[in-house]
């Protein structure tokens, strides 16, 4: 029998208003220091994934504020199968926003570093670049970017039934990896009104778009990914991004696939993570600050 899936029962779950009032359903842990993380997980995802987990149990113990949020969509669990229906990748990109918007203006935020996991990799590395003055670093694991480029052709290649589908019925269910949707795992369902939206809310305006994001970046990447291929993380890493510090740092793994489901490869993460969040921390207690240092960069640019 289906049910709706109750977020609201998650520890650390609060909500908050959106573009136009709208709620969005957040993972949140308050801090006392001046870096925040915001947490941007993969397609369809909730922040309370192992991954997440140890996001969050870092920033708990070390003071720092955590905040992630729940994708937008039809929540219920048939048969002991979570699905997800009706939503969009630009409604996604307007609660991504709010997030940042919401953990920017808390009092004391000087600094923000954005995580951002598969799909999320879009929210983290675009808010980065619109927000300069608030960014102070961005780590992305598996980065997915643009849904028409890296996931529609590799999936119907493996996986022609799914195009089928499309072309047939106008939609086709997109399974999420485990980790990114809890211990139920995830079927999102794709329909093309979706693929559409996701088309015009695209993070690369096209293929030969070279992106500047603001502060330092890397990039964690497993060489058996089989959603996106290792050699599109290279091709973004060398060739489409650059940061503050130049290139992106590119860190590999051999066995985490797309999931990064196991202990070590938490840990692997979690090692540049910290490495990215001190370096923020460092910055930040600088007698100006990287906010303060780009308002004062403006005013004198005026």
């Amino acid at each position: 029998m289906e049910r709706r899936m109750d977020i609201a029962d998650f520890q650390d779950h609060i909500t908050i208003r959106g573009v136009h009032g709208r709620a969005v359903d957040c993972r949140h842990i308050p801090g006392t220091e001046n870096v925040a993380v915001v947490y941007f997980g993969g397609f369809g995802s909730h922040p309370w994934n192992p991954v997440a987990d140890m996001f969050a149990d870092y920033c708990r113990e070390r003071g720092h504020s955590f905040t992630g949020f729940v994708y937008s969509g039809d929540r219920s669990i048939d048969g002991g199968q979570e699905y997800l229906k009706n939503f969009t990748v630009g409604g996604w990109r307007q609660e991504a926003e709010a997030i940042w918007s919401h953990t920017a203006q808390q009092p004391g935020i000087d600094t923000i570093v954005a995580i951002g996991t598969s799909n999320g990799a879009n929210f983290a590395t675009d808010l980065a670049i619109k927000h300069p003055g608030d960014a102070g670093g961005v780590v992305l694991t598996a980065p997915a970017f643009d849904i028409d480029k890296n996931l529609l052709p590799l999936l119907f290649m493996f996986d022609p039934d799914k195009e089928k589908s499309l072309r047939e019925n106008g939609w086709f269910d997109l399974p999420v990896p485990s980790s990114c949707a809890g211990e139920l795992g995830l079927q999102a369902r794709v329909t093309s009104e979706i693929i559409e939206d996701a088309l015009r809310h695209r993070t690369f305006a096209d293929e030969h778009q070279v992106l500047y994001v603001p502060c330092p970046m890397v990039v964690v990447h497993s060489t058996d990914d089989n959603v996106v291929p290792f050699p599109i993380a290279q091709e973004l890493v060398t060739q489409r991004i650059r940061c503050a510090t130049g290139t992106p740092e590119l860190h590999t793994l051999t066995d985490a696939g797309h999931s990064y489901d196991q202990p070590h490869h938490i840990e692997f993460v979690g090692g540049h993570f910290e490495n990215v969040l001190q370096t923020a921390v460092r910055e930040a207690r600088r007698p100006t600050s990287r906010r303060n240092s780009y308002e004062l960069h403006l005013q004198a640019a005026e």
